[in-house]
């Protein structure tokens, strides 16, 4: 078997099935509501990589109750610690990582955002400005935007409107006002 055929059955057997979005922060994990911008229906699978209690992170099923884990996310052999899930709305990637075996509920897991859809182009000007979209909406530290002014890919490193952007070779930045 080539290296190339090892790493992909890997990931193959190591990836659930995709989630419709990824929570941007601590849930109430009850009732129909709206995540990362999408208004959610019964029966939608989430994300939840950002509770206060890390035990409560996971892949949940939306309902007009309580939200219950997902089925291929609440057994001892359902998960291990590097198990990616793609997420369908924004195509992004997350990772979870954790100690021993995993338990739904008692095991800590902390997710990571391995990929990220790349933004559209915008301009320095839009960068440095701290009321712009690019700034206030989903903003968060990894996310990597083109700099369609001067043609270079920015990435900030903080997920607050005023955080600075930096040219991916760290030569520049720019801070929004």
């Amino acid at each position: 078997m080539s290296v190339n055929s090892r790493i992909a059955s890997a990931i193959q057997n190591n990836t659930l099935a995709p989630c419709r979005v990824a929570a941007t922060s601590n849930l109430t994990l009850a009732g129909l509501q709206t995540v990362a911008g999408y208004a959610l229906a019964a029966g939608d699978r989430v994300l939840v990589p950002e509770q206060t209690d890390a035990t409560e992170n996971g892949i949940y099923l939306v309902s007009g109750g309580t939200w219950t884990r997902g089925s291929d996310f609440n057994g001892s052999d359902d998960v291990s610690s590097g198990t990616v899930v793609p997420i369908s709305e924004t195509q992004e990637l997350f990772q979870v990582s954790f100690a021993g075996t995993f338990s739904a509920g008692v095991t800590s897991l902390t997710w990571v955002r391995l990929l990220a859809a790349l933004r559209s182009p915008v301009s320095a000007a839009d960068l440095g400005d701290a009321t712009h979209s690019v700034n206030t909406t989903n903003k968060y530290a990894g996310l990597t935007v083109p700099d369609s002014t001067n043609n270079r890919l920015m990435i900030t490193f903080g997920a607050l409107a005023t955080s600075p952007w930096y040219v991916v070779d760290g030569s520049a930045s720019i801070t929004p006002a």
